[in-house]
């Protein structure tokens, strides 16, 4: 099965580093960027995209991620999400809704294979 994978930061750097982590450590991946939250949740609603992980900072304009995390929960609780943050300042927030992880950036691809590799061991261990 292919792995759908978001990733969402409003700053072009950033996103750029979280794609390329993403790509080196699942280049089989169906990978998918967005600058906006509110993108992301328009091609989950509107697209028909149904992501297995999101890697999403949270500081953005028009939608944090905390806030698009638990909208995305309500529309599909089985996505996992994945903080990349600058800092540790929202890190309970960000447990709050239930994101599976919080990594200080930069994202490295060991960091991603980790996740997704934790993401496959708890689905399999549900099946």
């Amino acid at each position: 099965m292919i792995m759908q994978i978001f990733a969402v930061a409003n700053d072009p750097k950033s996103l750029e580093e979280i794609k390329t982590a993403i790509q080196k450590a699942a280049p089989d991946a169906a990978l998918t960027g967005f600058a906006l939250a509110g993108d992301a949740l328009s091609a989950v609603r509107d697209g028909g995209l149904c992501p297995d992980i999101v890697f999403s900072g949270i500081e953005m304009p028009g939608m944090s991620g905390l806030v698009f995390a638990a909208t995305l929960r309500k529309m599909l609780p089985d996505t996992a999400m994945v903080f990349v943050v600058d800092t540790p300042q929202y890190a309970l927030d960000a447990f709050g809704v239930r994101a599976k992880n919080y990594i200080i950036s930069p994202l490295t691809p060991q960091d991603v294979l980790t996740e997704l590799q934790e993401l496959q061991k708890e689905r399999k261990d549900l099946n």
